[in-house]
């Protein structure tokens, strides 16, 4: 399973507008990110900055899947692209600027293991 995380600088008048749809976020999005292979997706803030995790196999393929969806994937991009500030959302997309992972607790203590 790989592992990733981008941060979202979200525009600070739209802050709570973009926290509040993702506690509840439709109900067909959740089963089309679901079913495109996203097997974990968790996002944290830290002032005005989304940090989202997730895992999938094949990140493309999952990406693939969603945009299927298209009304879906169309609808929420409407809703919640603007709020993030420019440079940092390419709408139409999934050009998405991804954080470099330096650490993996568990990757780590398998090399371990196997070393010994």
């Amino acid at each position: 399973m790989n592992k990733y995380c981008v941060v979202l600088e979200i525009k600070p008048e739209h802050l709570e507008d973009y926290k509040k749809v993702h506690r509840n976020v439709w109900k067909d999005l959740l089963k089309s990110i679901k079913a495109s292979g996203v097997k974990e997706e968790v996002m944290f803030f830290y002032k005005n900055l989304a940090i989202v995790y997730f895992e999938a196999e094949d990140l493309n393929k999952s990406y693939e899947i969603q945009r299927r969806s298209v009304e879906i994937e169309k609808g929420w991009e409407d809703l919640v692209g603007p709020w993030i500030s420019k440079g940092e959302y390419k709408p139409g997309t999934y050009e998405l600027d991804f954080l470099e992972k330096v650490f993996d607790l568990n990757e780590q203590l398998e090399e371990k293991n196997r070393d010994h």
